[in-house]
């Protein structure tokens, strides 16, 4: 970037809230692509993937949950 310095702000300089707040958000994001449709949910999962890399995280975990109805 123009040959200077650029910092950047990771989940270790966070406040609780805000990783709380953050993770919402993805989760949100996640939940919306799912219920559009697979390839939403696959697009959207890869972006917030690196989002949460970029932070400096590992990455992302997603487990299925499967809504019963009776």
């Amino acid at each position: 970037m123009n040959g200077q310095e650029v910092k950047s702000v990771g989940f270790k300089d966070m406040d609780p809230l805000q990783i709380e707040a953050f993770t919402r958000v993805v989760a949100h994001a996640l939940n919306l692509a799912d219920a559009y449709s697979a390839d939403a949910f696959e697009e959207v999962f890869q972006d917030v993937d690196e989002l949460v890399q970029l932070f400096g995280a590992h990455g992302l975990t997603v487990e299925v949950n499967p809504k019963f109805e009776f």
